[in-house]
């Protein structure tokens, strides 16, 4: 005999499914909402998620340009083109 899984379907199993897709987006916001809260203390004003993800990917874009002394020129150049791309989306947000 083999084995067989009996799956249920119905509207039960949507409302699970749909609980969980919640429950994991809400999971996955949680770093964003902490550092959001994070950046509002020390900039002393209220700081929304979109504003988090800008300064984050604003961090990212210095950093990724300052630290590997070794990257050619035009690596560099391309990673302050999206260091200032980043800065004018911050100022923007």
């Amino acid at each position: 005999m083999e084995n067989q899984a009996i799956v249920p379907v119905g509207i039960r199993n949507e409302k699970g499914m749909e609980e969980a897709v919640r429950k994991i987006k809400e999971m996955m916001g949680a770093p964003i909402r902490k550092l959001s809260v994070y950046y509002s203390s020390v900039l002393e004003q209220p700081v929304n998620a979109r504003k988090t993800r800008a300064l984050v990917e604003a961090q990212i874009a210095f950093f990724a340009g300052i630290f590997p002394a070794n990257y050619p020129l035009i690596l560099r150049i391309a990673f302050f083109v999206w260091l200032l791309m980043a800065l004018r989306k911050c100022k923007n947000t």
